[in-house]
């Protein structure tokens, strides 16, 4: 297990390479595929949202006695995974999309499982969104 300064250092780490990552893939329109347009805004406001909300989550769940190792892992394989989220896109292989879409709810799951109460309901709303928005909706919509 890391210590909680190791992790939050791992875990902003990763975190800085995913959106350099983006700025350096130029992620545009078409990177959503036949999505419908009227659903870009919702979907990246809903991702905005929820990236938000997990970042700040974590960072609690690290400065808690549930920083333990399991809980490590699974918020640094969440951010591990997304790195390969565009380049499977680019891909243009719809099931390798959906297969690495519906493996990241696994992560968010278990952090959603270590929530307190008063961090459930957004716990939650990060969970449902990398199920419903990114895996159910964009997994079977970018390349119907």
């Amino acid at each position: 297990m890391l210590s909680p300064s190791l992790f939050q250092f791992s875990f902003l780490l990763i975190n800085a390479a995913l959106l350099l990552s983006y700025c350096l893939q130029g992620v545009n329109k078409g990177d959503f595929g036949t999505v419908n347009p009227n659903l870009h805004a919702y979907m990246l406001i809903s991702a905005g949202l929820a990236y938000l909300i997990n970042l700040f989550h974590v960072l609690v769940i690290s400065n808690s006695v549930r920083n333990e190792s399991p809980f490590q892992i699974a918020a640094l394989a969440y951010y591990f995974l997304q790195l390969f989220f565009i380049p499977a896109v680019r891909l243009g292989n719809g099931n390798l999309v959906r297969f690495l879409l519906g493996i990241c709810i696994l992560p968010i799951a278990y952090l959603h499982s270590l929530s307190n109460t008063n961090e459930s309901i957004f716990s939650l709303f990060v969970l449902l969104h990398v199920a419903i928005n990114d895996f159910a909706m964009y997994g079977f919509l970018h390349d119907r």
